[in-house]
């Protein structure tokens, strides 16, 4: 798989910005009044890039065909590539 479209890691979240690269990469903004839930999908997005970091060093492990087919197609949708 080629080097990703994205960012690289790692992000964080400060209020409602996603930063990545010494750079804002997104304001999120929620209007739904459920900041709990807000928090924790923020803190997903910000994971993202260690996420597919863990997954591409684990597919390594993996000899399982469905799972791999599923890792390869996870991977490929997060690098930006068509699976």
């Amino acid at each position: 798989m080629s080097d990703p479209r994205h960012t690289r890691g790692p992000w964080y979240v400060n209020g409602c910005e996603l930063i990545g690269d010494s750079t804002i990469l997104a304001t999120l903004c929620w209007h739904t009044g459920r900041d709990a839930e807000n928090a924790a999908d923020a803190a997903l997005i910000a994971a993202a890039p260690d996420l597919l970091q863990a997954l591409k060093k684990a597919r390594g492990h993996l000899t399982h065909r469905p799972m791999l087919d599923m890792v390869d197609r996870v991977i490929a949708k997060a690098d930006g590539h068509d699976a």
